[in-house]
């Protein structure tokens, strides 16, 4: 049941007054929630994360939770991963059936921009939700390698954000569209060539050997580009949530 403060002044619409909003309040077409609010853990591991039924059974591959003070000390999920295998992922739920998405991931990376150098065996990686083609987040060489839900691979910065610093990032994948934003600025990158294509077992943490290394604060898929105003506030409720400077 959601809780409002009713204290607050009549004139402030009412899902404006809830005291626990959830992405769900703001987001239509919700397929996928990975919020370590909710999560099963054993062992400071996460087993599942609860809102989607989102599982790894495999001890090892499992993502460690923790509380960030670079988030407003709200829990992360902590992906470190390396290109020798030994990575931490979760196989989402079956996406084949979309025909539109739009995604947002609330993360900070462990390596790339910000002056903290990559290790000699480590490559950079996010997920395989498309074609199987390796996502780079952020590449070696400062930029951005995306392959969110499409058939192609884009090319896409550099990033003018500090990928070190928690932030958000956001894709959409449509007939004729693609784009990335980091937080509320304009995209980074768009393209009106785009055909959409989602895989039947996308996974989160890794593609092939290429694995994510970065604290995940939130990840919210949906079955839809959403509106301007709905993007709008949820910008709002992530600033808020977590202390990003949107």
């Amino acid at each position: 049941m959601l809780a409002y403060d009713l204290s607050a002044d009549v004139s402030t619409p009412l899902d404006q007054r809830k005291v626990d909003p959830q992405p769900g309040d703001f987001l239509t077409g919700l397929v996928v929630l990975l919020d370590p609010r909710h999560v099963v853990t054993s062992g400071g591991k996460i087993v599942t994360f609860t809102d989607h039924g989102v599982t790894q059974a495999d001890a090892t591959k499992r993502a460690t939770l923790a509380t960030s003070a670079a988030f407003s000390d709200e829990p992360v999920a902590v992906f470190a991963g390396v290109s020798s295998g030994a990575h931490c992922f979760y196989t989402l739920p079956n996406l084949s059936a979309l025909t539109a998405c739009e995604a947002f991931i609330v993360l900070a990376c462990t390596y790339g921009t910000g002056g903290i150098p990559f290790p000699n065996d480590t490559v950079t990686g996010l997920w395989s939700t498309g074609n199987g083609l390796p996502t780079h987040y952020p590449h070696d060489s400062g930029g951005i390698y995306e392959s969110f839900g499409t058939t192609a691979r884009y090319a896409v910065g550099p990033p003018a954000i500090t990928m070190t610093q928690p932030h958000v990032y956001t894709l959409r994948s449509a007939a004729g569209l693609f784009a990335v934003a980091h937080n509320a600025a304009a995209p980074l990158f768009t393209t009106a060539s785009n055909t959409v294509q989602f895989s039947a077992a996308p996974v989160l943490g890794v593609q092939g050997s290429v694995a994510l290394n970065a604290s995940v604060a939130l990840l919210a898929i949906c079955d839809r580009v959403q509106t301007t105003e709905a993007r709008a506030a949820f910008y709002a409720y992530l600033a808020d949530r977590f202390g990003i400077a949107m």
